[in-house]
């Protein structure tokens, strides 16, 4: 489609133009407050449970807890999109619909929380390792916290950023005898700013 004319305000919007976005916007919603019932077309209920599985999958990190449930909330703006179109079965328009917003909303949550994993010790650690290209060992990450948290709170922030895939450990020999540990952060994907703007 080729674009007529460039109005970076907008344009003027005529009485009538309004007038007939407001009876469009009502009759919708006067039309959606007459359905019962809101069910799957044959065709949807395929493409459903086909996306199904990659909806309800885990996801790590406090960004997993911002977009937890997928599949509740797409499954509610597809009953929208239903409902906005008068009718009680989703079609398959509707859900591609649903899916093209809660993808938006998880770029977005990716992008505003995918550096951290809602746990204060462990996001300490993270920024940390991610300010240090040769890692940081124990005694640098208990120095972290003026040695202020225990070694099992330090473990478990520690064993919560390695499986989030956010931090890994390598050992070397040391003087003592035991392994020392080193930890270093790893890259994750980080969604650039384009991509919240389409």
């Amino acid at each position: 489609m080729k674009r007529s004319k460039l109005l970076p305000m907008g344009g003027d919007w005529k009485d009538e133009e309004i007038d007939y976005l407001k009876g469009t916007v009502a009759a919708s919603v006067a039309a959606a407050r007459e359905l019962d019932v809101i069910e799957f077309g044959p065709e949807a209920q395929k493409f459903w449970i086909a996306e199904y599985p990659n909806l309800s999958r885990d996801r790590e990190g406090f960004c997993g807890q911002v977009t937890a449930r997928a599949e509740a909330q797409v499954l509610r703006l597809a009953c929208i999109y239903a409902a906005i179109d008068g009718t009680s079965e989703i079609s398959v328009d509707h859900l591609n619909a649903a899916l093209a917003v809660w993808k938006y909303c998880e770029e977005s949550a990716e992008y505003l929380f995918g550096e951290m994993v809602g746990e204060p010790v462990a996001d300490t650690i993270l920024i940390a390792l991610r300010g240090n290209g040769d890692g940081l060992t124990r005694t640098q990450i208990n120095k972290l916290f003026s040695r202020n948290k225990s070694s099992a709170e330090i473990d478990a922030a520690l064993g919560v950023l390695e499986k989030a895939g956010y931090a890994r450990m390598e050992a070397s020999a040391s003087n003592a005898g035991r392994p020392a540990e080193r930890w270093f952060a790893v890259a994750v994907k980080v969604f650039a700013k384009e991509a919240l703007n389409g």
